[in-house]
């Protein structure tokens, strides 16, 4: 039938883009690429690093350099969603050219999460929901528009919603957004997938998802190199954290997700106390008072686990302020001091 022919062509297509490698310098001697990394260091037209948007962050991991590819991963719920928009956001208020593949939320909503992020008091917050919900009043309204959308005009961040794209399809409008650009003396600063469970997988590995996995992460690493661009991408952890009394991830958990842990330059686990302290009740009183005090205690705070970082150290979590409920994810040092 024409309709099954057509599949046919689209999936040979997709193998022998997916395939396809830009041809770039592979072979240096070691004075060569010593010399380069010195001139790059010292000179002044070289790029810095992206921002994540949190000082904390950057602290640990320097932020987000050209060529790497990141990962950001964790169990449903814990807000790699909204560290993502976060930093998405917050990377391109810097200036720096960001596309952002929305695999799973529509552009309106991830709009939506903005405003209410930008527009985020701590005394007053609005949460997301009411906006969705629709029937807001005018000061609201006024403050959406004032501390929201005015804040966000000229701001480079480009979202692409369509669900289902394929690897090669991603490198390829990444590629092209990219020579878009650099026809304005720009390029990208940096790409944000969310997430690898959502990409569809070429027909190379059909049923082997080991293999389909390793071919999507092997492609976004070599995406960061050919392009020369900062990848960030999520990941949704198997069910297996839940079963541990200690639910922080670990390295361990990506074990039967391809090769990411081989190929990402940088791994981030988002973990999040106030998840499971919501869930769990206890008929003994004391054991509830505790609960809630301790509740008390972290629902607004946000570990970034750093598991992995080629070039730097891991240790203790990074722990940031959340109000899971405006999308708002700021320095915890910096609400601490009072000047948001």
């Amino acid at each position: 039938a024409p309709g099954e022919l057509a599949v046919e062509a689209i999936s040979q297509l997709d193998d022998v883009i997916a395939a396809h490698r830009i041809q770039r310098k592979t072979s240096f001697s070691i004075d060569a690429a010593a010399k380069e990394a010195l001139e790059r260091a010292t000179s002044p037209d070289t790029d810095p690093p992206v921002t994540t948007g949190f000082k904390s962050l950057d602290d640990r991991i320097g932020g987000f350099y050209r060529g790497e590819f990141s990962l950001l991963a964790g169990r449903p719920s814990m807000g790699k969603s909204a560290v993502s928009v976060s930093i998405g956001l917050k990377a391109a208020k810097a200036r720096h050219n960001v596309l952002y593949f929305s695999l799973e939320m529509t552009a309106e909503a991830f709009g939506g999460r903005c405003l209410t992020d930008e527009a985020w008091h701590r005394d007053d917050p609005i949460a997301y929901k009411d906006l969705r919900r629709g029937g807001l009043s005018e000061p609201v309204v006024r403050r959406l528009y004032y501390d929201g959308l005015k804040k966000l005009e000229g701001v480079p961040l480009y979202i692409d919603e369509q669900p289902g794209l394929r690897i090669s399809e991603i490198i390829s409008r990444s590629r092209r957004h990219h020579q878009f650009l650099e026809k304005s003396g720009g390029g990208l600063g940096l790409v944000i997938i969310d997430h690898l469970g959502k990409i569809r997988p070429s027909s190379r590995y059909a049923g082997n998802n080991y293999g389909e996995r390793s071919e999507i992460s092997a492609a976004l690493a070599e995406m960061a190199k050919s392009l020369n661009v900062p990848v960030l991408a999520l990941h949704q952890l198997s069910r297996a954290v839940e079963q541990r009394e200690d639910k922080r991830p670990l390295m361990s958990d990506l074990r039967d997700s391809g090769r990411l842990e081989e190929d990402a330059d940088n791994i981030m686990f988002v973990y999040r106390d106030a998840y499971y302290l919501e869930r769990i009740k206890h008929d003994d009183p004391t054991k509830e008072a505790s609960r809630l005090s301790a509740l008390d205690t972290v629902r607004n705070q946000l570990e970034i686990i750093v598991a992995k970082q080629r070039a730097g150290q891991t240790g203790a979590p990074v722990t940031l302020f959340a109000d899971m409920q405006s999308n708002a994810i700021r320095d915890l040092a910096v609400i601490e001091r009072g000047t948001i």
